[in-house]
């Protein structure tokens, strides 16, 4: 939730599970929800990886942070780096898969071949 207000702070639109009454959903339901509205996952969740080639036809983005540092402020410092970058938005209309570390920023569309 902090991560969530953070990007708001940074002007952009961000929720948690919590907001839409999903914390007890799977993580199917998850992925069809955000396809369905047109959001971009954030999570620490590697099945996203799985479920992002699984739903191919869903327009869906996700981000996958892998930090070993898993504090707030390392996750904002990543949030960061990774709006800074613009890499994500420009592929924000293509379904996309970024993975965020401490140092790089990978991120793939669908036609690129994720």
């Amino acid at each position: 939730r902090e991560t969530a207000e953070h990007i708001k702070r940074l002007g952009y639109q961000a929720a948690t599970v919590f907001d839409f009454g999903l914390s007890q959903a799977d993580d199917q339901e998850i992925v069809l929800y955000a396809a369905n509205h047109d959001f971009v996952l954030m999570t620490f969740d590697l099945d996203f990886v799985l479920l992002y080639r699984v739903f191919g036809k869903e327009k869906f983005s996700v981000v996958i942070f892998r930090l070993r540092d898993q504090t707030v402020e390392s996750v904002n410092r990543a949030v960061d780096r990774l709006l800074m970058s613009h890499c994500l938005e420009e592929k924000m209309n293509q379904k996309a898969i970024a993975i965020v570390d401490e140092v790089s920023i990978r991120v793939r569309t669908e036609a690129e071949g994720s």
